[in-house]
């Protein structure tokens, strides 16, 4: 993609996020592109509506931890990257959560959804530490992945932050205990893994 190209389309998803965090009912294409100095023509050509839009959105905040995972040669641990996570969510999260998708996290595992696929890119090494430490094997990832899409969630993240006035510290502490105690706990209670039965 050209540079402008690139530049344009970066500067709608960064105008979507903003415009969102501070109104949510003010998002209109029109918004977005005057938010991002670009003329509407230039954000119609990008996306072809608000669901595309924040789609790329989405996705954006996907790869920004896949890039963060890539920057840790692959292997960051699993509380750096519910760190990272956190991060994101807070920057992000009340755009990911206006848009986030009805259908459920195993649906679309099974559907090949894109921004699935680009975070298991990023979760995948993290969370296979977390199953190292629980002495668990990698037949359990995928129970991994949605115990820790469920407990994750960005609007929970947003709570913790912005009504129990938890710092980012605490909540990274609290969640991965509570992914690894989740886990944990479904591997005791005889249940199989998803995926296996």
């Amino acid at each position: 993609m050209r540079s402008d190209l690139k530049r344009n389309k970066l500067a709608l998803l960064e105008a979507a996020g903003e415009i969102v965090r501070a109104d949510p009912g003010a998002l209109t294409m029109q918004a977005v592109a005057a938010r991002a100095g670009v003329a509407a023509s230039t954000a119609w050509r990008h996306f072809s509506g608000l669901e595309d839009l924040m789609h790329a959105f989405a996705y954006q905040q996907a790869a920004d931890l896949r890039g963060f995972a890539d920057r840790a040669d692959g292997s960051p641990s699993f509380m750096d990257t519910v760190a990272e996570w956190v991060r994101i969510v807070l920057r992000s999260g009340p755009a990911l959560v206006h848009f986030r998708s009805r259908r459920g996290f195993l649906e679309r595992t099974a559907a090949s959804d894109d921004i699935l696929v680009v975070a298991d890119e990023a979760w995948r090494p993290a969370l296979g530490e977390l199953l190292r430490s629980c002495g668990l094997g990698d037949d359990a990832l995928p129970t991994a992945k949605f115990l820790a899409n469920s407990v994750l969630d960005p609007r929970e993240i947003l709570d913790l932050h912005q009504h129990a006035r938890m710092d980012v510290d605490h909540i990274v502490v609290h969640l991965s205990g509570a992914v690894g105690g989740a886990l944990r706990g479904w591997a005791a209670s005889g249940a199989p893994h998803i995926g296996h039965g």
